[in-house]
């Protein structure tokens, strides 16, 4: 029959009381997963991403993985003292991720830059 599968909580759902119901209990403390996130994270999420100097670029550039086997677990940055050349490989023939690519791109203008100086 229609309404058979319904527990007997459907009519405290509905806002019916009353109807052999179990009596409340009282709600149990807040474990702070109902709440609200913090104000930081609403000020994180409105302001506009932050543009990074040419510096803080250069920064983040160093620390990206290198992608060649045999510097494995270096970064860009260590394999620029080891072995430059390993770094223009990197930016002109690797293919198998763009920001690899363009972090080790960056690398090389600025090594070009710092010959110039």
């Amino acid at each position: 029959m229609a309404g058979e599968d319904f527990e007997p909580l459907a009519a405290s759902e509905l806002g019916l009381t009353g109807m052999n119901e179990p009596e409340a209990k009282p709600a149990a403390p807040s474990t702070g997963t109902d709440r609200q996130p913090p104000q930081e994270e609403y000020t994180a999420i409105m302001e506009p991403e932050r543009v990074l100097t040419p510096e803080e670029k250069l920064k983040q550039a160093m620390c990206v993985p290198c992608p060649i086997t045999k510097f494995s677990g270096k970064t860009l940055g260590e394999v620029l003292s080891l072995d430059p050349g390993a770094i223009k490989w990197v930016a002109t023939k690797f293919t198998g991720n763009e920001a690899i690519r363009d972090a080790a791109k960056l690398i090389c203008e600025y090594a070009a830059q710092q010959a110039t100086a």
